[in-house]
């Protein structure tokens, strides 16, 4: 028996090993689901305080304890990790016109066009419904504008449904998860940023 490339001889492991991908992953486009979103967070979180303290360990003694944290507002900020939100929009105009059908293909596709534009070490997934995340490490706050302006272009560009041309807007925002925070912090705040984004672009 195969379970994502692994060959898995025992059917007790292989039960296990597909329910665990079932319990983390969305079925409708194959990403993670919030669930497994919060674990590779979690993960990248983690990497990000290791690698903080390790380069406080290697600053000289006198500089310790004299960082300044300065938030995203620099120019020059190092590369960091960053969690862009994406809602999709239109999705409720697409089910009512063409039946619900309709708009699961339009959230499939919106996966995959995700899942094409982002850097290779990012994780893209489905938060719920119309939502989705995409975690980018090592990135900087030019890189993260650039990769909005990308998601959206390539959400936004005409699909085909049984003949028919759909569109579907997008709103994104960024956040910057800091040192500490949990997951599921990340996430809440990321719900507030995408929420002032939603407001900033009906204005």
């Amino acid at each position: 028996m195969r379970h994502d490339n692994r060959v898995v001889t025992n059917p007790q492991d292989f039960w296990r090993i597909t329910l665990v991908h079932q319990l983390n992953h969305d079925a409708l486009t194959g990403l993670p689901n919030r669930n497994g979103f919060i674990a590779h967070m979690d993960a990248r979180l983690g990497e990000s305080v290791a690698s903080t303290v390790a380069q406080t360990l290697a600053q000289a003694p006198e500089q310790r304890g004299h960082a300044v944290t300065t938030g995203r507002d620099s120019q020059n900020a190092s590369p960091s990790l960053a969690l862009l939100c994406v809602d999709v929009d239109g999705t409720r105009s697409v089910n009512s016109r063409f039946g619900r059908e309709a708009g699961d293909a339009v959230l499939a596709e919106v996966a995959r066009r995700l899942a094409k534009v982002v850097p290779e070490k990012a994780v893209v997934a489905r938060l719920v419904d119309d939502e989705f995340g995409v975690l980018a490490n090592g990135i900087d706050e030019a890189g993260a504008h650039d990769m909005t302006v990308r998601l959206r272009n390539e959400i936004t560009q005409p699909m085909q449904y049984r003949g028919q041309g759909i569109r579907v807007g997008a709103t994104v925002s960024i956040t910057w998860p800091q040192p500490g925070m949990t997951a599921d912090a990340v996430l809440k705040t990321a719900a507030l940023q995408l929420e002032y984004a939603r407001k900033a672009a009906s204005t």
